[in-house]
């Protein structure tokens, strides 16, 4: 077990995950904001989200992937991102799931047109991968390879 967490405890290793799971959001929020009206016709294909709050979604999910996804790349406040991360790829995992159960054939909307993938058990088993590295981020989010490190190293009064 000692030897799990050791392994689990890794600088490179978190550093490695903190630049999918930041580097993932940066992209696929870029390439949401580079056209919103794309983006919330996907939003409004799940059949979920009231009509009155789809456009308010499209414009806030890309600016909140977007800077959690910088937070966790640059290693600042990892832990309350990855809380941040978990909440949203739940989400998304349940929203497939849902659109799966309505037998709906549409783009996931996770980026747009760049990559236009359907919803299906190949998202579901994406974004519960992803899922699971933001869970890691959560009980491992302290690295020395991190911003916040070297701003605490720099000014030990800072906690």
């Amino acid at each position: 077990m000692k030897i799990i967490k050791k392994i689990l405890n890794n600088d490179y290793l978190n550093l490695a995950i903190r630049i999918l799971i930041g580097g993932l959001f940066i992209f696929t929020a870029i390439s949401k904001l580079a056209d919103l009206s794309v983006f919330t016709k996907e939003i409004d294909n799940y059949n979920i989200v009231p009509m009155y709050l789809i456009n308010m979604f499209s414009i806030i999910l890309p600016w909140v992937e977007l800077l959690c996804g910088f937070f966790i790349l640059t290693g600042i406040r990892v832990r309350a991102n990855a809380v941040l991360s978990i909440g949203l790829y739940s989400v998304f995992i349940i929203a497939i799931l849902i659109a799966m159960l309505q037998g709906l054939s549409i783009n996931c909307g996770c980026h747009t047109k760049i990559l236009a993938d359907k919803v299906g058990f190949a998202k579901v088993f994406q974004n519960s991968g992803l899922l699971i590295l933001s869970v890691y981020l959560f009980n491992f989010p302290f690295s020395k390879l991190s911003i916040e490190n070297l701003i605490k190293n720099n000014n030990p009064e800072i906690s």
